[in-house]
């Protein structure tokens, strides 16, 4: 495995403490190990990640394919003629890094802070990084305790700072140029009494503000990056929760619905049900696209209760979201509108042909369709003529559950048929 020469050039200007402010799809996993191995530090890496990507294995799988090849691989203590070894990572999720230890008895980002609690230094790859922009949040002092035991820092985020300078904040305590939030505001912020509240009216001194930015935050678009395809279609595996595989494999063995008790009598009906049971384990992945873009994005669903939950969901984002489906039409943006954070909550049957959705470029398949020709006809909403930016297409693949089946058939170009249904429902 290799990295483009775009990639190449990026990972040339940066610093080794740095914030990987690349767009979705540019390849930022792959770059952030490729960027800490050529530091060549010899300590260990700690990579933080939201629970999901941990979960799915996806950083595990692009470090064994990175570390994997002799060219990519990097000495032991970092000498000419030493013995090439594979490095020492560790994957933890920013939930699993705030619990209490039970060994310790102190939590669990403890054990990575180094010469401070007489142990080992880590280096850290903070994924999804914005969730980091309140330095008054648990997982924000977690991440700067370790950073303060003197390892490397690399931050990735497509949107590092999505509500302003206000987000820098975070940033600005864990490369040293604050000491928290307070004297952030002091040095950076104009407040007012807004109803016994303070209100945030302006920023003061922006100029030191980029100019720190500038020199930790370095920004990598897809536009820049001419080595990639003009459309990309990328897997995304999902474990099930817990809760939804026992629901999955109650309603498979039994033929019953345990929430309704309703029988599931036609081979329909039992993978309506299935399907949906999967819902709740998607929405992390969904959340972790959904807030690592400024770009426009178009999800697909199939069933109310998917919708409902994805727009519960994005409640706690900062996009404006509208939907189309057939009970509302919102108004869409133009074909050339330049309006971004824009998410359109999108039914197969109402938006997979006629509209022209070139203002969007990202695309989620939060389930997949039956149909091949709403499939290929849904890739061409934002894939056409006037579309100035290279189109993401995710396709969430829930493991061990008929998405698989669906995903089969729709990779051969054919349907997922009556037949189809009555040999999953019996596998």
């Amino acid at each position: 495995m290799n990295l483009y020469k775009y990639q190449e050039q990026y990972l040339a200007k940066l610093p080794s403490s740095c914030i990987m402010a690349a767009d979705l799809g540019t390849g930022k996993t792959l770059m952030s190990l490729a960027h800490w191995q050529q530091q060549n530090t010899g300590r260990p890496l700690l990579v933080v990640a939201p629970a999901a990507k941990i979960r799915t294995m996806d950083w595990q799988e692009e470090a064994e394919n990175w570390f994997s090849g002799f060219h990519n691989t990097v000495y032991a203590g970092g000498e000419k003629g030493m013995v090439w070894t594979r490095p020492d990572i560790t994957y933890i999720s920013y939930e699993s890094l705030r619990l209490m230890d039970n060994e310790t008895r102190r939590p669990r980002w403890w054990k990575y802070t180094g010469a401070r609690n007489g142990g080992t230094v880590y280096d850290v790859i903070a994924d999804e990084c914005h969730s980091l922009k309140n330095p008054q949040s648990k997982q924000s002092k977690a991440v700067l305790e370790i950073k303060m035991s003197g390892g490397l820092f690399i931050g990735l985020s497509g949107t590092p700072m999505p509500n302003g300078w206000i987000d820098f904040a975070g940033y600005s305590k864990l490369f040293g140029y604050t000491k928290g939030i307070t004297e952030f505001k002091t040095k950076y912020c104009i407040y007012q009494d807004f109803k016994g509240f303070p209100e945030l009216v302006k920023y003061i001194n922006i100029d030191k503000l980029k100019e720190q930015l500038g020199q930790v935050a370095f920004k990598l678009s897809s536009d820049e990056a001419p080595e990639l395809p003009s459309k990309r279609v990328l897997g995304v595996n999902i474990d099930m929760t817990p809760k939804g595989k026992k629901l999955y494999y109650t309603c498979k063995l039994t033929r019953q619905d345990p929430r309704t008790d309703e029988m599931l009598d036609s081979a329909p009906r039992l993978l309506s049900v299935l399907r949906q049971s999967t819902t709740d384990a998607r929405i992390d992945n969904l959340l972790s696209i959904v807030n690592d873009t400024s770009d426009n994005i178009l999800i697909f669903y199939n069933y109310i209760s998917e919708r409902n939950a994805i727009l519960k969901a994005l409640k706690k984002t900062d996009k404006k979201i509208l939907r189309y489906d057939g009970d509302v039409h919102n108004r869409l943006p133009g074909p050339t509108s330049e309006l971004k954070n824009i998410v359109l909550v999108a039914h197969y049957k109402s938006a997979s042909t006629g509209l022209n959705l070139q203002w969007a470029n990202v695309t989620i398949y939060f389930s997949p369709t039956y149909s091949f020709q709403e499939f290929e006809q849904s890739m061409g909403r934002t894939h056409r003529n006037g579309q100035t930016k290279k189109c993401l297409y995710y396709c969430f693949n829930v493991k061990s559950t008929v998405d698989k089946n669906i995903w089969d058939c729709l990779r051969d170009k054919r349907d997922f048929n009556t037949k189809l249904w009555a040999e999953a429902a019996n596998e």
